[in-house]
């Protein structure tokens, strides 16, 4: 992956398409996926900010005032 500038934040590309985005706005920052409705949910973390003008992209926001985000995938990880 190639990370670059677009928007004025990071976006991460592969082959020239955007895959990951970073953003900040006011009331919250967000994780962008691009090819987000392709990507499993299980837990609805992931929202469509703009349906109907948006297909593709996902986000996931945070906010002040959500201090953080455990996901239990129940997955080993190496050490």
């Amino acid at each position: 992956m190639k990370e670059e500038i677009k928007w004025g934040a990071p976006c991460y590309t592969s082959n020239g398409k955007n895959i990951v985005g970073l953003a900040a706005f006011k009331n919250h920052c967000a994780i962008w996926f691009h090819q987000g409705s392709l990507l499993e949910d299980p837990h609805h973390i992931l929202i469509n900010a703009q349906p109907g003008k948006t297909k593709m992209l996902r986000q996931v926001r945070f906010r002040e005032s959500e201090t953080t985000i455990h996901i239990n995938t129940n997955k080993k990880r190496p050490i």
